[in-house]
């Protein structure tokens, strides 16, 4: 952070240009100046690596113990990297100058042409534009860590569709930004029964996305050991209130399924799921069993919830971006469950992975052309007719 004075480490072997500059300085409007002056480049640099509170080097390009010109500038950026440098230059220089800013520097100032305001100017000037360009490189390194965080995380999600004779299922995540609080997955349950689940963590962005990934993690070992969903999801909220240590909930819905004869387990958490019959409609809504994973500390254990998918029907998840997405004109007119329960049964025929595909660019669309505020997930898994 720029102190209240801007402090500038001047560089002048010349005593006569040196007063010229300081008068010059002293002269002008801005009082908030404060100068370190030296006549060579060891002093210079020992001053910069004895301080860091410099915010910009006035230089005379010419000092009795450098090379001059661009390899002046380089021994004080090897020092100081970011560090605003203001080239000073007699008449006959100017060239050399110029060399010297393609070589690092921000600004040169000729000698005799240096007034007060010329002088303030190019040293503030010189100081906003490294700020500037040190921002820019912060903000693109972001971006970059955000998009490879994005990459890290899709890869995260099941590339294809499991391999289950006579069940068509497909899950599709498109988060709101680079990374999500979304997540899906396909899993076995300890290596007897195929398991699914559907999350979403409050918020969107990278801090959800991270503690996504913690909560997959722990899931997967989790169902390695355990068969019980129950048990499972009592364990995965106890571990995620001990560990995770943020403040932040996750809705999860989790399967268990038998896959030859329909019938699976379930556990809610704050998430729910919807059994679609042959026609498409509505058949039964799963509701939640358990509050949100990471808000109650621990509750109440409840009874085995099971149901059982028929030849034909399906289950169907997905979580509140579809359903929520609004358009640009108004909040409360929503895309909503009753649109997406139209779009499913008036195109149920198509496979899994088409259909979800198809949720998620109308509930887009319905936004457009404003981008979705929160990420949007869904599941399809169809058993097939026999």
């Amino acid at each position: 952070m720029q102190s209240p004075h801007t402090k500038v480490l001047f560089v002048e072997d010349n005593p006569i240009d040196a007063r010229m500059i300081e008068r010059s300085l002293a002269r002008s409007a801005h009082t908030n100046f404060e100068l370190r002056h030296v006549t060579d480049l060891a002093s210079a640099l020992t001053a910069l690596q004895r301080s860091d509170k410099f915010d910009a080097v006035l230089l005379d390009l010419m000092l009795p113990d450098s090379l001059g010109g661009v390899e002046t500038i380089r021994a004080i950026h090897e020092i100081r990297r970011e560090i605003p440098i203001v080239v000073l230059t007699g008449m006959e220089d100017t060239e050399f100058a110029l060399a010297a800013v393609r070589g690092g520097a921000q600004d040169y100032l000729v000698k005799e042409q240096c007034e007060a305001d010329n002088l303030v100017r190019s040293i503030r000037y010189s100081i906003e534009r490294v700020r500037h360009t040190i921002n820019e490189r912060a903000l693109s390194d972001a971006r970059h860590q955000l998009v490879m965080g994005g990459r890290v995380q899709q890869a995260k999600f099941p590339r294809t569709s499991p391999d289950l004779p006579g069940y068509d299922i497909a899950g599709l995540c498109i988060p709101a930004e680079a990374t999500g609080g979304d997540y899906f997955d396909y899993f076995p349950i300890v290596e007897r029964y195929f398991g699914m689940a559907i999350g979403d963590a409050s918020g969107h962005g990278l801090g959800p996305a991270m503690v996504m990934s913690d909560v997959r993690a722990i899931l997967r070992t989790l169902t390695t050991v355990y068969s019980d969903v129950g048990d499972i999801m009592h364990l995965l909220n106890q571990i995620a209130i001990r560990d995770l240590n943020v403040n932040m909930f996750m809705t999860l819905f989790l399967v268990r399924m038998e896959p030859d004869t329909g019938t699976f387990h379930y556990a809610g958490a704050g998430h729910s799921a919807l059994i679609l019959n042959a026609s498409g409609d509505v058949r039964v809504e799963l509701e939640p069993s358990y509050p949100p994973v990471n808000v109650v500390a621990d509750f109440e254990y409840s009874a085995l919830l099971t149901d059982r998918l028929s030849p034909g029907e399906t289950l169907l998840l997905f979580t509140d971006g579809i359903p929520e997405s609004h358009t640009p004109q108004s909040y409360t007119e929503l895309f909503g469950e009753r649109r997406l329960l139209e779009l499913v049964r008036a195109h149920y025929q198509l496979p899994s992975d088409e259909l979800a595909c198809l949720v998620i660019e109308a509930a887009r669309e319905f936004a457009s052309p404003v981008p979705p505020e929160d990420d949007m997930t869904i599941v399809v898994a169809k058993r097939l007719p026999k």
